[in-house]
């Protein structure tokens, strides 16, 4: 995981796969990727579209 977060801090974008937010390790990416205003995307379909994580506001 710290070569993996060593590497995260020289990229410009992250791409996620699908069932990204069942690891612990790219939840982690995603909170350092956000963080750092990276740009963030997912690969779904076969396309990369901007993430877009859904919450809930009460």
């Amino acid at each position: 995981m710290r070569a993996a977060l060593h590497c995260l801090l020289g990229c410009h974008a992250v791409v996620f796969l699908p069932g990204w937010e069942c690891s612990q390790g790219a939840r982690l990416e995603r909170t350092i990727a956000e963080a750092l205003n990276m740009p963030i995307f997912e690969y779904r379909n076969g396309d990369i579209e901007p993430l877009v994580v859904q919450t809930t506001h009460k």
